[in-house]
Formats: C-alpha cells, structure tokens, sequence
C-alpha cells in the first residue's frame, strides 16, 4: 500500500537559499535528526546521487538516492537503495517575496510487509515533520534569524 504524505513551511529566506540547503547532502548529518551519515556519491549539474543513514529507535537504515535538480525552485527525488519498496520525494520552493518563499516537501512510499505498514508509515510522518523543521532552523543558523 503506497502512502502519500506532504508538508509545507513558510520561511523568510529566498528560494535559492533553501534550495541550497536542501541540495547540501554531504552535512545532512549535521542537523537532520537521526541522520548519522551523509555523502555525495556523484554529482552533476543537474543531478546527484546521495547515500544517508539515519537511526530511529536503534535501527539503522540506509538509503541512496537520485535527486533531480532543477534551481531554484524544485528537487526531485527518487529512490535507488534502500528500507522501501518505492519511494519518490519531492522538494518545491514558491518564491512569495525576494526573501521569503514557501517550501514544500511530499513523498510517496511503500514498505512490503503489511503488518509494518502502519508503525512505518507513523515513524515517516513524524520523520517528515521532523526534516521540514530541521531544515527551517538551518536556516535560520546558516542566514540568520530574520
């Protein structure tokens, strides 16, 4: 069963600041919780291929992925390797002003077994509040409160 879930921010700084966090994989582990590790295995000019690991309640997973770029404005991203069946994500960012916009984060997923849909589809929800917050307050740490 395919699970749809998206979150959305409004943020005081402009698209191509947001974006440039969003695309900065290599220091996910710095401030995305659970995150503990993150690289770069190629990267192009429209195009990278990230592998993470994040651990959430003593179990580490791991996941590579092909992230689409398109900047300012939209990161597409699909899933190579990894905990899930399927998986594509996506980052939009809305320019409302010079230096605000509206950052928008959805993803659809699918896990195999049946009985760990549910607890996996709750653990993601909550990882998705989690990672649209984070990257609110990198931010806000990397350009200053505003």
């Amino acid at each position: 069963m395919t699970q749809a879930i998206t979150r959305s921010v409004l943020v005081p700084y402009s698209t191509q600041e947001m974006y440039d966090l969003v695309c900065d994989v290599a220091r996910y582990r710095e401030f995305l919780p659970g995150c503990i590790s993150s690289e770069l295995i190629a990267s192009g000019e429209t195009e990278v291929i990230g592998r993470m690991a994040f651990t959430r309640m003593g179990v580490t997973q791991h996941l590579t992925s092909r992230n689409q770029l398109t900047p300012p404005t939209r990161i597409y991203i699909t899933h190579i390797d990894g905990p899930f069946d399927h998986l594509v994500a996506s980052w939009q960012f809305d320019a409302l002003q010079e230096k605000a916009c509206k950052v928008t984060f959805s993803m659809e997923f699918a896990v195999g077994q049946r009985f760990v849909q549910f607890a996996v589809g709750a653990a993601v929800q909550q990882g998705a509040n989690d990672t649209v917050e984070a990257f609110r307050k990198r931010a806000e740490q990397m350009y200053g409160k505003r």
